[in-house]
């Protein structure tokens, strides 16, 4: 993913992007020219992340989606 963000995205500053899990979603985006490309990459592992994370280094936005996810009502109800 970082690889993508440096070399295709973060040269494409002046264009919208959309992110999504669902294949078929960005298909027929691209299809019907609501977008002009779509990116697939394969899921981060949870041992690319901590190995980034040691380095000092931070995944690029979107890259480290989870599920299920945490209901955030439950985290932040605490604080």
């Amino acid at each position: 993913m970082s690889i993508v963000k440096n070399l295709i995205i973060d040269k494409l500053r002046n264009i919208s992007i959309d992110f999504t899990k669902d294949l078929d979603y960005a298909i027929k985006e691209v299809d019907k020219d609501s977008q002009c490309l779509a990116i697939l990459v394969n899921p981060v592992q949870i041992t690319e992340i901590r190995d980034i994370a040691f380095l000092g280094n931070r995944m690029p936005q979107k890259s480290t989606y989870f599920y299920p996810k945490v209901l955030t009502g439950l985290v932040i109800n605490v604080f």
